[in-house]
């Protein structure tokens, strides 16, 4: 069995692995840095790390005993005052490991909801059914659907939107000046004063 532990920057060579194998046969590969089945998986994991440092998210990797990557999971949140509850997942395990893909959410969810994150959605195309019954076991529903999202060589395909929710309890991570920014004090005082002038 693999070992969930976070993902670091020295991950990069490894982490390619599980992304560049063309098993699963998700059309998805990780949605947040809009990799597909045919796209290589090289300055995503940077972008992932960037959008992850810090309270914007979280990413961890399954890693083998032979220290491979052989899954990886993250959550980004909203940049969003409204929205800063709500955070995409991503989610990809080799197919020898698919059976340690609910360790992967768990760890993933349970990072999440000590940051105050209290729903993940994760968008998947609606042929996935493996990658469907994955989330569906893990306690995610359908909670959207985007007809002809994404297109092929030979049709299109529906892109399904997944929900969880962590918790019923959402409240603000950060203050709305964080998001929009606000005067400072003295600089409320300072149009106060010229007011009164």
């Amino acid at each position: 069995p693999g070992q969930v532990r976070d993902a670091h920057w020295g991950d990069l060579p490894r982490a390619r692995a599980p992304y560049n194998h063309h098993q699963p046969r998700w059309l998805v590969k990780d949605y947040i840095s809009h990799c597909f089945s045919d796209t290589r998986y090289e300055q995503h994991f940077l972008k992932l790390m960037k959008q992850t440092e810090g309270d914007a998210g979280v990413f961890v990797v399954l890693e083998s005993q032979g220290h491979r990557v052989v899954g990886a999971t993250a959550v980004t949140r909203y940049d969003t005052y409204y929205e800063q509850h709500v955070a995409d997942l991503t989610f990809r395990v080799i197919p020898e490991y698919l059976e340690q893909a609910a360790d992967l959410i768990d760890a993933i969810e349970s990072k999440a909801t000590r940051r105050q994150i209290s729903i993940l959605q994760t968008q998947i195309a609606d042929r996935d059914e493996e990658q469907k019954t994955l989330l569906l076991d893990a306690g995610f529903s359908e909670g959207g659907l985007l007809r002809q999202q994404l297109l092929l060589d030979d049709g299109t395909v529906n892109l399904l939107i997944y929900r969880n929710h962590l918790s019923h309890d959402a409240r603000h991570f950060r203050r709305r000046d964080d998001h929009y920014g606000s005067r400072f004090q003295w600089q409320e005082e300072r149009v106060r004063k010229e007011k009164e002038i």
